[in-house]
């Protein structure tokens, strides 16, 4: 039997007596097959452990444990048979509950229909301006007219919540019958109430892994402009790797988004690794330029002593002795000179070379680099160096050797920006294929069984 779908009528936005009272039904008969399935094994373990027949050396243990399991089973078969019992009497009710509320709606309905058809006059609690006394009397029934009709809908609506209550006080005793039927000794384990828990709380379980998820494809796009948040990445990924591996272990979820979730922090792991790898890189390369501008502003400090040089070598083959002498000394400290002022100038002009800050990339490709704004700066760096010194092979072979590693961290983050999409979209947007993939992964035979 279908139910109404639109409870607005009584201030409801949903169904406040679901149920299926054909279901309640099946599963009171299922609890009691359960409850004399367990009796009639209870009885065979009874009896072999009861057998006097039985030789041999495991005799005395085959005896002890029939009669133990025996005595766990009857225990279990309380459970079974209270539980069969306690549901057998709620069906009926279901039913009635069901019944009464329809009614209540549909009177509801009918009131609020007529609340909605009143005239605009009838709303007002005044008679328009000017009437007549005619206008008044058909005023005045209009307008109480339209109060009955708000009366009924709040008297419909107050129905209802005395019927909710009139439901729970009936079931609160088979409610109770049921629980009192389950404490017994046998305990259930841990894993056993943390099924429990996870069935009741499963809709906020699922509801943070698909929180999780948004949020870490919005922190991806924030990073482009806010730097340093892949440990907050990080973070909220495990959250939500948490919340669907407690929904998958205990049924309620998919193993497949359990592996979304470890791709995402797999590539968040192997782009660490690349990354630094990429930065070993950058600064190998920038070192290489550095080099290179050194050994420039060292060139330059020798072509411009490179004159006199060159006149203080002329005078050391020309003249006399003693001219020669003093050429040579001078010669000599002016060389020095040279040497200091070329030292001098490479350390300088290297560690400002070292030293100029990594621009930050443009936001095109940031994106273009899987959203990773410090790979696209690493990489923007290295091209400048390779622009600034042409042809010089040190640079370029610094920049070669990091290419390798630039492409894994490239494609591991567009590994990681394209599953966490993937992800969000699938959590909110149907997907054919992988609801079939997710369905063939989640219900697969086990073992080879045809369950």
């Amino acid at each position: 039997m279908s139910r109404p779908s639109d409870w607005s009528a009584v201030g409801r936005a949903k169904d406040p007596f679901p149920g299926d009272a054909d279901v309640v039904r099946r599963a009171a008969a299922h609890y009691g097959e359960m409850a004399r399935e367990i009796e009639q094994q209870v009885a065979r373990l009874r009896r072999i452990g009861a057998s006097e027949g039985l030789e041999g050396q495991y005799k005395d243990t085959i005896v002890e444990k029939s009669k133990q399991a025996a005595d766990k089973l009857d225990k279990v078969r309380g459970r079974y048979e209270t539980a069969g019992t306690q549901l057998a009497k709620w069906p009926d009710n279901v039913e009635d509950y069901q019944r009464r509320s329809v009614a209540i709606l549909q009177d509801a309905q009918q009131h609020a229909h007529a609340a909605q058809s009143a005239p605009a006059s009838a709303r007002s609690y005044v008679p328009p301006a000017g009437a007549t006394d005619d206008e008044v009397r058909t005023w005045q029934t209009d307008h109480q007219a339209f109060l009955d009709a708000q009366s009924g809908v709040s008297g419909a609506a107050s129905d209802l919540r005395a019927l909710e209550e009139e439901r729970d006080d009936e079931a609160r005793p088979i409610a109770k019958a049921i629980r009192h039927g389950a404490d017994d000794d046998v305990k259930d384990g841990w894993w056993d109430n943390f099924c429990d828990f996870m069935d009741r709380y499963a809709g906020v379980f699922d509801a943070i892994g698909k929180i999780c998820g948004a949020i870490g494809l919005v922190l991806m796009v924030v990073a482009l402009f806010v730097p340093g948040l892949n440990g907050l990445v990080i973070a909220v990924t495990l959250i939500g790797l948490g919340a669907h591996a407690a929904l998958a272990s205990t049924g309620n979820g998919s193993w497949t988004d359990v592996g979304l979730d470890v791709l995402a922090l797999a590539t968040l792991g192997i782009g660490r690794f690349a990354g630094a790898a990429v930065k070993a890189g950058q600064g190998a390369t920038r070192a290489a330029g550095a080099a290179r501008e050194g050994a420039e502003a060292a060139r330059v400090v020798r072509l411009t002593s490179s004159a006199e040089r060159a006149a203080l070598g002329t005078r050391m083959s020309r003249g006399s002795q003693t001219a020669r002498q003093l050429a040579r000394a001078e010669h000599a400290r002016v060389t020095a000179q040279m040497n200091r002022q070329m030292a001098q100038a490479s350390d300088a002009l290297s560690d400002a070379y070292r030293a100029v800050p990594i621009a930050k990339a443009p936001v095109v490709q940031r994106i273009a680099n899987g959203f990773d704004p410090e790979l696209a700066a690493l990489r923007g760096d290295m091209a400048r160096v390779v622009t600034d010194f042409p042809g010089a092979a040190r640079v370029t072979q610094a920049a070669q050797e990091a290419r390798t590693a630039v492409r894994v961290a490239t494609t591991n983050a567009w590994v990681g920006v394209a599953g966490g999409g993937f992800g969000v979209y699938s959590d909110y947007l149907p997907v054919p294929g992988y609801d079939r993939l997710k369905d063939w992964a989640d219900n697969r035979p086990v073992n080879g069984t045809a369950w």
